[in-house]
């Protein structure tokens, strides 16, 4: 399962809400009988990045984010068949 966004507003952080809310999204996908849950982080997000560790996320360095988008985008739309 691709986990696009989950954010807690700052003045409710460090109350478990983040925690609480991927553990929701855990139920679901062990529900669904999903192999795991797949997210990205920002490396400057230490906090994040502490919980995520916590919690036993692996961090898979060697994946690279891939984005495309503008003139590229829509010059490979262009190519469709």
């Amino acid at each position: 399962m691709f986990l696009e966004d989950l954010f807690v507003r700052q003045h409710f952080r460090g109350r478990g809400i983040g925690k609480g809310l991927l553990a929701a999204v855990a139920r679901i996908a062990v529900d669904e009988h999903c192999y795991g849950i797949h997210w990205e982080v920002l490396d400057w997000n230490a906090k994040a990045i502490e919980m995520y560790k916590a919690m036993g996320a692996e961090f898979r360095d060697q994946w690279r984010l891939v984005l495309l988008s503008g003139e590229a985008l829509r010059r490979l739309a262009g190519q469709a068949l």
